[in-house]
């Protein structure tokens, strides 16, 4: 793209030379027009080493390599047909600047570098040596996909390409030469930005020409709001219409203005508005530039590059028709029904894509359009009832979600040989959710009401803070299809008489998902879209978050600890075979419990009198320990000896009943514990192996006490 835009340059002010500093790859050569061997200098059909029209040059390479290429630059300077170089990164333009010193050539030479380094490009343009830069606004590159995917992440809506285009916001080229020096600086100052100086108060006016009952419209307001807020702007949302008046809404909005006269200081810094006619956007546009502050247009619909508008965001409503009857003619509907709520131009433009669907198929007749009053309720299913009973429809549009809602109850009110027609949707709401889930909608598209207002702001932020926003004038958002009602992992948690949010506010104070689809909980998952509840993990699996499409093996080894898997481990429990013999000699060695205790089987009563036995003798050991005979034989090892012995043989008695966490666990414990005593005091005084004792005990507790402190000798 910005090999084009330079190329256009170029051949506008007859410029040929291209120079690169590295070889281009040959897909990207062709794309930009050249014509060269990639690696080389030589260009095909010439030997002289110059030639006529574009050509490429690599001027990476040894030094002779590069003093080669100085030599044909100066060659080719003496043709009268060369005067411009095309440096495809900035590092290049001194090796011209050099080479430019050198011949001194004749007439002048335009230098353009498809490249904006702002330490030297700013100062080239300012001295003349390069004619023109390229800026690729790296802050945007790094700023907008946040943006979008934070609208992504909280309310599940994004920026669109429709068909099969993925959605590309261009930052750049964005050509900077003499006349733009200051917006250049601008740019450039912000990349070393790392937060906004939110400090200036600014007034932003924001004009929507439909009532506060479109719900679609509401949710846009509160994204201009919200974003509004996040940049501690003023919003002051002009009163609404009950019904649109071209004339009364563009006075409403030239009196907003009305202080511009009066001083800078009186207007306001930016506008945003709707899209209900061509006439209301010029107006608004004529106001906007006046004031010389950027207007930003939600719905992109007439779109025209000849008025100020800074950028057109949303939706375009004929190709969300256009898609709508493509669904349709697919789905095998031939006489199908546009339903709008009003006379609205974004709703007759959907109608229209409709239309143009089918006349592009070739098949089907299709229906005039009519309004039916969703906000009446009976009005609007009596009608639908009518055109049921009829038989003059098998599918409709609905242009406003709600429609779908009076539909379905006039399907309901059929008294016999009921027909369902094909249903498509633009716009969802809280019920048409449950009518995906049901199949009575076949499809919907969404409008993304929410993130066209908050990224409308955004975007108009991006201006007013940084002087920054994308070189397209419009972005797309709204329009993707959907066949579901709530995504694999949630459930509809709506009824009719409570259909749920499709909107609710987060903890935080962000937006974010309503409650019409409700994530599945801990130990449940729902594996498939369109879910009315979710399914419990089957036994021996697990699922510790929440929204889950599908459950995790408790034998995975993070399990372990999970509610759900305790039953499962329980039944996986398996008693050793060897359970009496193990308690057997583990008794032999503590000594027998008295009648009614579970030894009573293996020992006679006075084996009991073991444990305290070896108590004893240890406590003599410690009482006599001075003794010449005693003292020899290390009394500190040979009190821990029978002390940790026995701490080994519980450990193991304890496993033989109930394994739990807290069996295993003092198991361990006394395990290694035990063995420590047993073999790990190196000293044969007693008061060194205690202190070695409470150091196995406590362990990391008391080791770092233990390095400068009283134990400086362990």
């Amino acid at each position: 793209m910005k090999g084009k835009v330079f190329l256009r340059a170029f051949s506008q002010m007859r410029l040929t030379v291209v120079v690169r500093k590295h070889a281009l790859p040959p897909n990207r050569t062709r794309r930009l027009g050249l014509e060269c061997i990639p690696g080389s200098s030589r260009i095909k059909g010439k030997n002289d080493g110059c030639w006529r029209g574009v050509g490429a040059w690599d001027l990476h390479g040894s030094n002779r390599e590069r003093h080669e290429h100085d030599l044909r630059v100066r060659k080719c300077w003496s043709y009268p047909h060369i005067n411009g170089i095309f440096a495809v990164q900035w590092d290049v333009v001194p090796v011209i600047h050099s080479a430019i010193a050198l011949v001194q050539p004749p007439r002048d030479i335009f230098v353009a570098v498809d490249d904006f380094n702002t330490a030297d490009v700013l100062g080239w343009l300012l001295n003349g040596t390069v004619g023109v830069g390229s800026h690729q606004q790296p802050f945007l590159q790094g700023f907008l996909p946040t943006a979008y995917m934070y609208t992504l992440l909280t309310v599940n809506e994004t920026i669109y390409g429709s068909g099969d285009t993925a959605p590309a916001v261009a930052t750049g080229p964005l050509l900077m030469d003499n006349s733009t020096l200051p917006l250049a600086y601008t740019i450039s100052q912000t990349e070393s930005v790392s937060a906004f100086n939110l400090s200036t108060p600014r007034r932003i006016i924001a004009m929507f020409h439909q009532s506060d009952l479109y719900d679609e419209q509401n949710a846009t307001i509160t994204g201009i709001a919200d974003a509004a807020a996040a940049f501690r702007y003023s919003l002051n949302t002009l009163p609404l219409q009950n019904e649109y008046n071209e004339t009364a809404q563009i006075a409403a909005l030239a009196a907003a203005f009305a202080g511009c006269a009066g001083g800078v200081a009186a207007c306001p810094e930016a506008l945003i508005t709707s899209n209900p006619t061509a006439t209301f956007v010029a107006a608004a546009a004529d106001l906007a530039a006046r004031a010389t502050i950027p207007y930003v247009v939600v719905g992109q619909d007439r779109f025209n590059a000849s008025l100020g508008v800074h950028l057109w965001i949303g939706m375009d409503n004929y190709r969300a028709g256009f898609d709508a009857g493509e669904a349709l003619v697919a789905a095998g509907a031939r006489r199908p029904l546009c339903a709008c709520p009003s006379s609205d131009e974004m709703y007759a433009l959907r109608c229209e894509g409709m239309s143009a669907a089918y006349a592009v198929a070739g098949v089907g007749s299709v229906l005039a359009p009519v309004v039916l009053d969703p906000f009446i309720a009976q009005n609007a299913q009596a009608q639908f009832l009518a055109y049921l009973q009829v038989g003059k429809m098998d599918s409709v549009l609905c242009t406003f979600a709600p429609l779908c809602d009076a539909l379905y109850v006039a399907i309901q009110l059929q008294k016999s040989n009921p027909v369902i027609p094909i249903a498509v949707s633009i716009g969802v709401d809280p019920s048409t959710v449950g009518l995906l889930i049901d199949g009575i909608v076949q499809l919907a598209i969404e409008t993304a009401p929410y993130t066209q207002g908050f990224l409308a702001m955004i975007h108009t932020g991006l201006v007013l803070e940084a002087s920054s926003d994308t070189i397209a004038r419009q972005l797309s958002i709204g329009g993707s299809p959907r066949t579901w009602g709530c995504p694999a992992g949630y459930y509809y948690s709506g009824t009719t008489e409570v259909p749920g949010t499709m909107y609710a506010r987060l903890p935080s104070g962000a937006m974010g998902l309503g409650t019409v689809c409700a994530p599945c909980g801990v130990d449940s998952f729902a594996g498939a879209d369109n879910a009315r509840a979710c399914s419990a993990c089957p036994f021996g699996t697990y699922v510790n978050a929440t929204a889950a499409v599908t459950c995790q093996s408790c034998l995975d080894g993070i399990g372990i600890g999970a509610s759900g898997c305790a039953a499962f481990f329980s039944e996986q429990e398996v008693p050793p075979t060897s359970r009496a013999s193990v308690k057997g000699f583990a008794y032999a060695g503590i000594g027998g419990f008295r009648e009614g205790g579970i030894g009573k089987t293996f020992l006679p009563h006075t084996a009991s009198c073991i444990p305290a036995i070896t108590v004893i003798l240890s406590a003599l050991l410690v009482t006599f320990r001075r003794e010449p005979i005693i003292r020899a034989a290390s009394p500190g090892l040979a009190a821990g000896v029978p002390a940790g012995s026995l701490m080994v043989i519980v450990s193991q008695l304890i496993l033989q009943g109930t394994l739990d966490k807290a069996t295993c666990t003092t198991s361990i414990w006394l395990l290694t514990t035990g063995f420590g005593i047993v073999m790990g005091t190196s000293q044969f005084d007693f008061a060194n192996g205690a202190r070695e004792i409470l150091v196995i005990l406590l362990g990391e507790w008391v080791r770092p006490w233990d390095e400068d402190g009283p134990f400086p000798d362990i």
